[in-house]
């Protein structure tokens, strides 16, 4: 990923407008049932599991990170956009918890603690050398913790709004989904041709995702 590239485009769509990810009133709901199904499984997890640390990586304007926070949890956050660390923090605030936020590149992240739950929502598809990012989050996941992945897939092609940065998607059977055959499945989907209603744009398009929450239930990676 070229990161002068992807912190600039990043730190313009969040300076564009007052909130740029999850347009909805549901953004900080801790209720399964006021989600789709992919958030919906996060929270129910999220829920049952004995609350702990999570990590978020590209957090955004930080809505994943602010609902786990409310359940409980002591959570990092990670983002490369210091306007988005700025809004996350703002944003945490109003629904009076506290987050540690880090601004750096996810390359640079040291990994010395380990989580319960990890998220990577929309954010691997900017990294070409998915591989060893993944086996870093793997590492740090405890063992019955829960990796939470969402990334663009090749089952489209990737709108002309997206390719003003480098983007790498993955095939639907691509690294991701074989990375996690040997955890177990929560949440296992293909979004195809899904039309992008999570942020505001100038012109409509559409995604096609990979959607994973997968368990470690062996500590020997």
């Amino acid at each position: 990923m070229n990161k002068i590239e992807l912190t600039a485009f990043f730190n313009s769509e969040y300076n564009s407008c007052r909130r740029y990810w999850w347009q909805g009133e549901n953004r900080y709901s801790c209720d399964p049932q006021k989600h789709l199904p992919f958030h919906a499984k996060l929270l129910e997890i999220a829920q049952s599991f004995p609350r702990g640390r999570s990590l978020d990586i590209g957090t955004g304007e930080g809505a994943d990170a602010i609902r786990l926070a409310l359940l409980g949890y002591e959570v990092d956050a990670v983002d490369i956009s210091a306007i988005a660390i700025e809004k996350t923090a703002a944003f945490a605030k109003t629904q009076g918890v506290k987050l540690n936020l880090f601004n750096q590149d996810i390359n640079s992240f040291p990994f010395d603690k380990k989580y319960d739950i990890i998220i990577c929502n929309g954010m691997l598809h900017y990294v070409r050398d998915k591989i060893q990012l993944l086996k870093k989050i793997q590492v740090a996941t405890t063992c019955q913790g829960y990796n939470v992945v969402s990334l663009f897939s090749t089952a489209s092609p990737i709108p002309d709004y997206h390719q003003c940065v480098e983007v790498y998607p993955d095939s639907e059977n691509g690294v991701v989904f074989r990375h996690f055959q040997d955890w177990k499945s929560f949440h296992k989907t293909f979004e195809r041709n899904k039309i992008e209603s999570s942020h505001p744009t100038i012109t409509p398009h559409y995604h096609s995702y990979i959607k994973l929450i997968s368990q470690k239930f062996h500590d020997h990676i």
